[in-house]
């Protein structure tokens, strides 16, 4: 294990992502100097930028049943139904192994039943400290659909 002038150790290892340090339990991804939070955080984005390229609900409904290995001639609403997208994403979290909590955050702008101005995101916060937070969507279904994707893409190294 190689040693600085300051004798702390160094665990140096390849990740897939790039060459990434270790010292003191802080991980570093050394290429382009970004941490581990800015690395996961800009995966993140470039998923959102793949979903939202999708054609709508359905195309994006595709792009995860295809992650999930699920039958496309009787694919669920991941994005629309509540309970599809439940399904995918504790389907998800179980893949990616992470043994940290998670939870669903809606906020509704406004007052009384009407859900204008909702805003939906998962959170996560792995074991090593760092919170992670999905981008926002109008509704519960496609949030936790996006995090379904997301947590895939996570899991198959192609952040």
């Amino acid at each position: 294990m190689p040693e600085n002038e300051n004798d702390v150790p160094i665990d140096l290892f390849w990740d897939g992502k790039g060459l990434t340090q270790c010292v003191r339990g802080v991980t570093t991804l050394i290429m382009g100097g970004a941490t581990q939070w800015e690395a996961v955080m800009n995966a993140v984005d470039k998923f959102y930028g793949q979903w939202q390229s999708q054609a709508g609900p359905h195309g994006r409904d595709a792009l995860l049943a295809r992650l999930l290995g699920d039958d496309e001639s009787h694919m669920p609403c991941y994005c629309t139904n509540i309970g599809d997208a439940q399904s995918a994403m504790d389907r998800a979290w179980l893949l990616l192994e992470e043994s940290a909590p998670v939870r669903i955050a809606c906020h509704v702008a406004g007052q009384g039943r009407d859900t204008g101005g909702r805003r939906c995101h998962v959170e996560w916060w792995p074991d090593d400290g760092e919170h992670y937070t999905t981008p926002q969507f109008e509704s519960e279904a496609e949030s936790r659909a996006f995090a379904a994707f997301a947590f895939l893409k996570l899991e198959a190294g192609q952040g």
